[in-house]
């Protein structure tokens, strides 16, 4: 073991070796070198039902998509989203 960065033989939908990283600054790198680790977008398909998105397209359009939906991501909006989760339901009915 002691590494970071796990291989598999994929499932669904195919049969190629895919990679899991469990590493911060492994994930970084792949999110901000882009075009050194590109995703096999054809496997992503059936996520383009509604049209292209984020998670199955790559390069200009990826970029773009990108840019919009960043702010919905931020550690800050994180943060909110983890606590307001935590806390118990409100009762509605008063």
């Amino acid at each position: 073991m002691g590494s970071s960065v796990f291989a598999y033989r994929g499932f669904l939908p195919s049969h190629r070796i895919q990679y899991v990283v469990a590493d911060a600054d492994g994930a970084r790198a792949l999110f901000t070198r882009v075009k050194d680790f590109c995703k096999p977008v054809e496997d992503y398909k059936v996520l383009t039902f509604f049209g292209e998105n984020v998670v199955a397209s790559e390069h200009e359009t990826w970029r773009r998509h990108r840019r919009l939906t960043v702010s919905s991501f931020s550690e800050v909006r994180g943060t909110l989203v983890a606590r307001e989760s935590a806390r118990p339901p409100r009762d509605e009915e008063r």
